[in-house]
Formats: C-alpha cells, sequence, structure tokens
C-alpha cells in the first residue's frame, strides 16, 4: 500500500468543514446538531450516515441522492455490506471489530480514510474514494458520517456494481489533530 494521499477536493474540503466544526463544537467528537445545515448541504448528496442496529450491524440510516445515482439502488436502511464482495466484507469487519475495541477502552475514535476499486454497469472498473468521520448522535453514541466521492472511471449512464478489496485505506484516531496527508496535492 502506498502512504495515504486525498485525491478529492470535495473530501478534503468536507475534513476542513468537519475539523473545523469539531474545534469549535467543546467537546472531543461533533454532534449531529453542531453542524450548520446550511455549511453540511452541499455534501448531503454525497454523504452516508451509518448507525447500528441492536444486534451491531452497521446500517445506512441515509443514503445521499448522488450515492443512489451513483450506485444506482437507495441503500437508505440497508446494511452497509449488502453490496461488498467477501473479501471486501471480511476487510471492512475486521477494520470495525478493531475500531470498536479501541473506543471501548477509550484509547481513539477511529476514522477511515480508503479509495478503491469498484466494477461498473458496463463493466469498466471506477475508483471511489471516501472519508468517515465520527459524530454523535442525538443518543450521545458514536456514529458515523461518509463523504464519497468517484475519482475515476464511470461512464455517462454507468452505475457502480459491488464493492471490490480496497486498495488504499488508512484508520487514524479522530479525536487527534487532522493528519497531513488529508489535504488534496495538486
Amino acid at each position: 500500500m502506498r502512504g495515504p494521499s486525498l485525491q478529492s477536493e470535495q473530501i478534503s474540503a468536507f475534513a476542513d468543514l468537519w475539523y473545523e466544526v469539531r474545534d469549535s463544537c467543546g467537546h472531543d467528537i461533533p454532534a449531529k446538531d453542531d453542524f450548520d445545515l446550511v455549511r453540511l448541504a452541499p455534501y448531503l448528496p454525497h454523504l452516508a450516515f451509518t448507525q447500528r442496529r441492536e444486534d451491531g450491524t452497521p446500517y445506512y440510516y441515509f443514503f445521499g441522492t448522488a450515492l443512489v445515482r451513483g450506485f444506482g439502488i437507495d441503500m437508505t436502511g440497508c446494511d452497509v455490506t449488502q453490496n461488498m464482495t467477501a473479501l471486501a466484507k471480511d476487510q471492512f469487519l475486521t477494520v470495525l471489530h478493531a475500531a470498536d475495541e479501541l473506543e471501548r477502552q477509550k484509547i481513539s475514535v477511529n476514522g477511515r480514510w480508503f479509495i478503491g476499486p469498484m466494477t461498473t454497469s458496463d463493466g469498466r472498473t471506477a475508483y471511489v474514494e471516501g472519508l468517515t468521520l465520527p459524530y454523535l448522535g442525538p443518543d450521545g453514541l458514536v456514529r458515523r458520517m461518509t463523504v464519497n466521492d468517484i475519482v475515476g472511471g464511470l461512464a455517462l449512464g454507468s452505475t457502480i456494481g459491488g464493492h471490490d478489496m480496497k486498495l488504499d485505506g488508512e484508520e487514524f484516531n479522530a479525536l487527534q489533530s487532522r493528519p497531513t496527508w488529508m489535504y488534496t496535492h495538486a
């Protein structure tokens, strides 16, 4: 794996917003209500908000309109791993369980960056980049929001199919300062 490097200006701008809100809200992790909806609005089509079912399974409780168009399906209410290949699902669940353990031990609250291939409806490979950051739900539990951007390979009229194994990814402690790699480098 090469070192992390953001490709999407949109994702970098979303990170700007999240860290600004975190630094001004007065707590380690911003609450959902700390975000000004007007400033969050440009990202909503590309955002997926997740929370956990009673059995701990993560699911999308919000799946933005650009994601619906790109994936060709509204994943609202669906398990996060529903469209993942077996290998991608194993990767995701391994990372999720490790992050959960760090949170339980109050060591860190993980964020995630990823970029990887996805097969399109016309058989091409598109690359999707995403950045997952935590926030506090109204119940005080840590939840996640992920902003996604297609950074190459999607043809007009195509949709994205299942998740393949991610090429690159980076886990980071969202309680710490913003990592230096979390900026686009043009």
